[in-house]
C-alpha cells in the first residue's frame, strides 16, 4: 500500500531523513519493528539533532518491550532537545512499563511544566497512579 509511495520518494531523495522517519513510522505500525528501526536510524543518521527522530526509534524499541534501550533513545531526544514534553513523557511510559513508577511520575511531571495542554501527559500520568496504587 503505502509502502511503494516511500520507496518512490527516497528513489528522489535518498536522504530524506523525514522520509525515513515517515516509512519507519509506518513499518512499526505494521509490526515490523526491525525495519522501522533501520529506517529511524537512517534518518537519525541523516539528522541526529532532530529530537522526534530519537524519539521514533525509542517507541520501536518500546513495542517489543525494549525498555531500557527505549529510555536510552528519548535520553539522546532529551539532550537535543531538553524542552521536548513528548521526549519526557515517552520516558515516563518507559520507565512506567519497569514498574518505575516514581521516576516515571517525575519525568511525566516534567512533561506537565513544558506543556500543560499535554493530554498524553496527564493520561499517562494517570496510568502510573492506577498501576502504582495497584502494586501497593
Amino acid at each position: 500500500m503505502g509502502g511503494s509511495h516511500y520507496d518512490k520518494a527516497l528513489e528522489l531523495n535518498p536522504n530524506g531523513a523525514r522520509i525515513w522517519s515517515n516509512r519507519g513510522a509506518a513499518l512499526g505500525n505494521m509490526g515490523d519493528y526491525n525495519a522501522a528501526l533501520d529506517c529511524f536510524n537512517r534518518s537519525i543518521a541523516l539528522q541526529p539533532e532532530r529530537g522526534e527522530f530519537w524519539i521514533n526509534k525509542g517507541a520501536a524499541l518500546a513495542k517489543p518491550h525494549r525498555y531500557d534501550e527505549a529510555i536510552e533513545h528519548f535520553d539522546k531526544a532529551l539532550e537535543v532537545d531538553p524542552l521536548n514534553a513528548d521526549a519526557w513523557v515517552s520516558r515516563g511510559e518507559a520507565l512506567r512499563r519497569l514498574s518505575r513508577y516514581a521516576e516515571a511520575i517525575e519525568n511525566i511531571e516534567r512533561a506537565i511544566e513544558i506543556d500543560a495542554e499535554n493530554a498524553r501527559a496527564w493520561n499517562s500520568k494517570g496510568l502510573v497512579l492506577i498501576e502504582e496504587e495497584g502494586e501497593r
